[in-house]
């Protein structure tokens, strides 16, 4: 489950404003890992840090989990159901 919090990045002379998003939450693979997570999204880029804490008989072999960074990006521009 991941909460997201929307702030905006305004200008005062053009009134054009950039809706951007810091998220975070945790996910559960069944029987596997539990990972926390938290993201940035500004400007179509999505920035992600997650940890996978393995809780499985596999912990052994992984000592415990792994640190994880992802970068995605997203042109709006071409969305089927943009903003008019």
């Amino acid at each position: 489950m991941m909460l997201k919090y929307r702030f905006q990045d305004g200008t005062k002379i053009t009134g054009h404003s950039q809706d951007a998003y810091f998220g975070f939450g945790a996910y559960y693979r069944l029987n596997d890992a539990i990972i926390p997570s938290i993201t940035v999204d500004f400007r179509g880029f999505r920035f992600g840090i997650s940890y996978d804490a393995t809780v499985s008989s596999m912990v052994r072999a992984y000592k415990g989990g792994s640190l994880e960074f992802s970068l995605s990006y997203t042109n709006l521009s071409h969305a089927l159901f943009k903003k008019r």
